[in-house]
C-alpha cells in the first residue's frame, strides 16, 4: 500500500494507488458544467396581484433571503414577504413577515440587513391617520412567524437605514420630528430598544435621506442628505441640498452617542424646486477600509459611486449610470480583491458594473432578468447576485435572481464560477492546484486513467455521486465524441471526507491504457 498525498486538497490519505505521471495526450481531463444556471426564476400563487421593491441578504450558512413588498387591488394592506433560497434548492413559499397581528398599518420603506447568522427586516409603517413608526423583526435564525418589535424613538420617523453589528442586533438611523432631526436606535440583547438623538438641522432645513453602515464592531458610518429652503432662510433663492458624512464610536451608555462630522460628501447644489440631490442612498464599508456610497442624483438621474478613505482625506466620485437612471435600481455590494459592484436600471434590463483599481468595467446588461425593482448582494465567494420580483399587477409575483459570474472564469484559472463552487475552490483566486487531479494509477500491473475530485459531502451513489446541489459523474470516452459513466466503463475506487472541506471521490477507467487507440476522462457536473 502506498501513501498518496493529495496536496492540492490539503490532505494526506492512504490508498492502494500510485500516481505515476501525467499523460497530456491520452489522459485528457475535460470538466463539463451542465445546466450551470446563471439566473433562476420561480412563481407561486399569491393572494395579491402585485409586488414592489426587494432587498437581499446572504446569511452565514449560505442561504439567500429576499424581502419584498406585496400589494394589489385585493390586498387588505401592504405586507412584507420573505423568500428563502438555499444554494440550489427551490425557493421556499414566501412567508408573511408582518403577520395578521400588525394589520393596522401598511408596510412601506424597508431594509433587510444582517451579520453572520443573524438577519433582520426593518420597515416603516403608515397608519390610516398618516402617522409613521418603524418596526423590526429577526428573520434569521427564524421560522414561519416572527416577533415584531417597535424601534424606539421612531414614532414620527419617515426616512431610515439599518445596519446589523457584530453582536447580531440592528442599529437604525432614522429621522424624527418631521425630519428636522435624526436619531440612531439600537436593539439590546435583552430585547429592549434604546435611542440617542444625533443630528439636528438648522431652521428651514430637513433631512431627506439617510444611510448607515459600520465596521470593527463599534464604529458607525453615517451619511445624511439635507435640504435647506434658502428663500425662507434669507440667504438666497431656491433650495440647497447637501450630502454629509459622519462617524461615531458606540459608547457603553447609548444616550451619550454622538456623531463626528467627516465633511461634505462632494455634493452641494441649489435647485429652484424643493428637491433632494440624492435618492436611494446606500452605503457599505469595504473589506479594504473604504466607505462606499451610491445614489441617484435628482438633477439628471445619473447614478453615482462615491468613495471616502478611512482618514476622511481622499474623496473620489464616479458616474456609472447614464442620465435618466431609475433610482430604485441604484445599489452597491462589496466583493473580494477590492471589487465594488454597482447596479442601475436601463431600458434593456438591470445593468451592473464592477469598480476596481480606480476604474469601472464595461456595462453588462442582464437581459435574462425582466424585473425592474431589484436588489444586489454578494455571497460568501464575493459573487454579485441580482434579484427581485416582477411588478406586474395582473399575475402572481415572479421572482428572478442569480449571479452573472457563475458562467464566468473570474480568476482566469480555467474553471467558471459554477465549477469552482462545485469543486470547493475559490472562484476569485487563481488556484488550479485545487482543481480535480488527473493521473495514472497501477492496478494488478496495469495502468489506468484516474481522477480525484473534491465535492460536496452527504451525497449518495458512487458514480454518479449525487448531493443536494450537484450531480458529479466521471465519464470516459475513446474519441471525445461518445461518453459513458456506466459501471462497465468506470470504476469507483475510494471516497473519504475532509473535515471542513468536503468529500473526495477517486474514480478510474475500467480499461487499462493501451487497450484502445485513445482514452479520455472527464468530470461532468450538473446543478440540481
Amino acid at each position: 500500500m502506498w501513501t498518496r498525498h493529495f496536496g492540492r486538497f490539503g490532505l494526506q490519505h492512504s490508498l492502494p494507488l500510485k500516481i505515476t505521471g501525467w499523460l497530456p495526450v491520452l489522459a485528457l481531463l475535460v470538466i463539463l458544467a451542465a445546466k450551470a444556471r446563471a439566473f433562476d426564476w420561480t412563481t407561486w400563487e399569491s393572494p395579491f396581484e402585485g409586488a414592489t421593491g426587494s432587498e437581499m441578504h446572504f446569511v452565514e450558512d449560505g442561504r439567500l433571503l429576499l424581502l419584498y413588498l406585496e400589494h394589489g387591488p385585493s390586498a387588505p394592506s401592504r405586507t412584507l414577504m420573505l423568500a428563502t433560497y438555499d444554494r440550489g434548492s427551490i425557493i421556499s413559499v414566501p412567508v408573511d413577515v408582518v403577520g395578521p397581528t400588525d394589520r393596522s398599518s401598511d408596510a412601506h420603506q424597508f431594509r433587510l440587513v444582517g451579520h453572520g447568522p443573524d438577519c433582520w427586516a426593518v420597515w416603516r409603517t403608515e397608519a390610516s391617520d398618516g402617522s409613521n413608526s418603524l418596526r423590526a423583526a429577526r428573520v434569521a435564525p427564524g421560522g414561519s412567524s416572527f416577533a415584531i418589535e417597535t424601534v424606539a424613538g421612531s414614532d414620527t420617523g419617515y426616512d431610515f437605514d439599518a445596519y446589523v453589528a457584530e453582536d447580531g442586533f440592528p442599529r437604525v438611523f432614522h429621522t424624527v420630528l418631521n425630519a428636522s432631526s435624526a436619531s440612531i436606535s439600537r436593539r439590546r440583547s435583552d430585547g429592549n430598544w434604546e435611542t440617542a438623538p444625533v443630528l439636528a438641522t438648522p431652521p428651514n432645513t430637513y433631512i431627506s435621506d439617510l444611510a448607515l453602515t459600520g465596521h470593527g464592531g463599534t464604529t458607525l458610518e453615517a451619511i445624511a442628505c439635507s435640504v435647506e429652503n434658502l428663500t425662507a432662510s434669507g440667504t438666497g433663492s431656491g433650495y440647497r441640498s447637501i450630502l454629509d458624512h459622519y462617524r461615531a464610536v458606540e459608547p457603553s451608555d447609548w444616550s451619550t452617542l454622538s456623531l463626528t462630522w467627516g465633511g461634505q460628501l462632494w455634493e452641494n447644489e441649489t435647485y429652484p424646486q424643493n428637491r433632494s440631490i440624492a435618492t436611494n442612498l446606500r452605503t457599505r464599508w469595504t473589506p479594504d477600509g473604504i466607505l462606499a456610497a451610491t445614489y441617484s442624483r435628482w438633477l439628471d438621474g445619473t447614478a453615482v459611486l462615491a468613495l471616502l478613505d478611512s482618514g476622511y482625506l481622499e474623496r473620489q466620485k464616479y458616474y456609472f449610470g447614464a442620465a435618466g437612471t431609475t433610482a430604485a435600481g441604484t445599489n452597491l455590494a462589496c466583493g473580494d480583491q477590492g471589487r465594488i459592484f454597482v447596479t442601475y436600471d436601463t431600458s434593456g434590463g438591470p445593468a451592473y458594473r464592477i469598480w476596481q483599481d480606480g476604474s469601472f468595467s464595461a456595462t453588462e446588461v442582464v437581459e435574462e432578468l425582466t424585473i425592474q425593482a431589484f436588489a444586489l448582494e454578494t455571497d460568501v465567494h464575493g459573487f454579485p447576485w441580482i434579484g427581485g420580483v416582477q411588478t406586474s399587477l395582473v399575475a402572481s409575483p415572479t421572482l428572478q435572481f442569480g449571479t452573472p459570474e457563475l458562467n464566468t472564469d473570474v480568476d482566469g484559472d480555467g474553471l467558471i464560477g459554477f465549477l469552482e463552487e462545485a469543486f470547493h475552490s475559490n472562484p476569485l483566486v487563481y488556484d488550479p492546484q485545487n482543481h480535480p487531479i488527473i493521473g495514472t494509477d497501477e492496478f494488478g500491473g496495469q495502468t489506468y486513467l484516474t481522477v480525484a475530485y473534491l465535492g460536496d459531502s452527504g451525497g449518495t451513489g458512487e458514480n454518479p455521486y449525487t448531493t443536494s446541489q450537484y450531480i458529479y459523474a466521471v465519464e470516459v470516452s475513446p474519441d471525445l465524441d461518445e461518453w459513458s459513466s456506466d459501471p462497465a466503463d468506470v470504476v469507483h475506487e475510494d471516497r473519504f471526507t475532509i473535515s471542513g472541506r468536503g468529500t473526495v471521490n477517486v474514480v478510474r477507467s475500467a480499461l487499462p491504457l493501451g487497450s484502445l487507440a485513445g482514452q479520455y476522462i472527464r468530470v461532468r457536473v450538473v446543478a440540481r
